[in-house]
């Protein structure tokens, strides 16, 4: 898989996905990737020709795959656009993340810029395609002016000291985009290989069986869950959702505030939202077997490979 834009989530399989595949010597046509994520294993799937079936229960992760795996040479962004996202002011521009993020995880100004550039992408006539590229950009962004490119925790402070990081976070938010914004444009450059329209979905893992996706039958099931937490701090702090928490309420940026904890220092999700229900139960041991258990009960005709 050549060129694969670089993104900064946990748990990329950037330095191993080869070894992966080369330990899959089974013939198999159709593949379901269950827990999706950076969609980086899904990418290297499509790059084999297969019949791709993407799925992550996180609505950004959905976003930037629709871009990433939908998308051909023929959907590269023109960098001359793009200063229309950040330069052009909406009458009905929304300030959510300053409100609720503004020296929290960010400073003022880039709140102001975060803003402006998720009210241009929704309300623009790009395609879908195009859009999901753009929310990349946009994350990558986001992650890449976070200490330990993480939401779990403010750290706001470090970027206040000279550290190693300084200079990626004394860099423009507009640079930083564009230059994912050329990553994704060489690797699409890159891509010859046609299948068919990639399927995004967003079912709960545990409930997952083949005639959701409207397949009789999956040839290889592809799971990379997330991992047990010992502890009930960590399972709070520590799990993928509270990792990127803002960049989930950025995709639901209509109803930002609406799944938010206000109160709470960090402005973490609802205890109540059915995505943090649905990620504990991968967090705990007894859980974790149950919910395995389930899956691989549903799909005993597949080739089931685990990523652990």
């Amino acid at each position: 898989m050549k060129n694969y834009p670089k993104s900064h989530f946990i748990g990329q399989k950037d330095s191993i996905y080869k070894w992966i595949l080369n330990r899959i010597d089974i013939s198999y046509s159709t593949v379901l990737d269950l827990f999706g994520g950076s969609g980086l294993m899904s990418a290297a799937f499509r790059s084999m020709g297969k019949n791709l079936i993407y799925n992550d229960i996180m609505k950004c992760f959905q976003f930037i795959n629709s871009g990433l795996l939908r998308s051909t040479k023929v959907d590269k962004i023109n960098i001359s656009s793009l200063n229309s996202l950040w330069d052009n002011s909406l009458k009905n521009q929304r300030s959510y993340a300053f409100e609720v993020y503004k020296d929290l995880y960010f400073f003022e100004d880039e709140c102001v810029w975060i803003d402006k550039v998720i009210t241009n992408i929704m309300q623009s006539n790009y395609s879908s395609n195009t859009k999901g590229i753009l929310f990349f950009a946009l994350y990558q962004t986001c992650l890449m002016k976070r200490p330990f490119n993480s939401f779990h925790r403010s750290f706001l402070n470090l970027r206040l000291k000279k550290r190693e990081n300084y200079q990626i976070w004394d860099k423009s938010m507009e640079d930083i985009f564009i230059d994912s914004i050329h990553e994704v444009n060489n690797y699409l450059e890159s891509i010859d290989v046609q299948t068919e329209l990639i399927p995004i979905f967003g079912i709960t893992a545990s409930e997952a069986k083949p005639e959701i996706f409207n397949k009789e039958r999956i040839d290889l099931l592809y799971l990379d869950p997330p991992f047990i937490s010992g502890s009930k701090r960590s399972r709070k702090y520590g799990n993928y959702f509270m990792n990127y928490h803002v960049l989930e309420s950025l995709a639901n940026y209509e109803s930002f505030t609406s799944w938010l904890d206000l109160n709470h220092l960090l402005k973490l999700p609802k205890q109540d939202h059915p995505l943090m229900k649905e990620i504990e139960k991968w967090l705990t041991k007894d859980l974790f077997l149950e919910n395995l258990e389930k899956i691989i009960s549903q799909f005993q005709e597949s080739i089931i490979v685990f990523s652990y």
